[in-house]
């Protein structure tokens, strides 16, 4: 993730990147390969999913802030149903009628998820 915000930033200096994470990425996110440098080029805009999950979301964004001096915003009232770990369950599980088909021919064609 950090190449790619490395290369997005050399194609188009001076962008400001947002990387959208849900609660499971923003816990995680400390265990990234060079998340120093990830957390310094660009924001993170964790979505909050479930109503409570939002003391878990602000202390893990504390943490962030204070260990690696990141920028981070929690994106309240717009809960989601569906994350990218449902997607690939679904999908494993060959479930993926729950998906839209649009999307499933695009995880198909670019072998995402597979």
């Amino acid at each position: 993730t950090a190449d790619t915000a490395e290369e997005l930033l050399r194609l188009h200096p001076g962008a400001q990147l947002y990387l959208l994470v849900g609660t499971d990425m923003l816990m995680n996110l400390p265990e990234w390969r060079r998340v120093e440098e990830l957390l310094k080029l660009c924001t993170i805009a964790a979505f909050q999913r479930e109503t409570g999950d939002g003391e878990k979301l602000e202390a893990q964004a504390r943490y962030l802030r204070e260990r690696f001096g990141a920028r981070v915003e929690i994106i309240r009232d717009s809960f989601l149903e569906v994350s990218s770990t449902w997607a690939r369950e679904r999908l494993r599980e060959g479930e993926s009628r729950e998906l839209p088909q649009k999307v499933v021919d695009y995880i198909r064609k670019n072998k995402l998820y597979l």
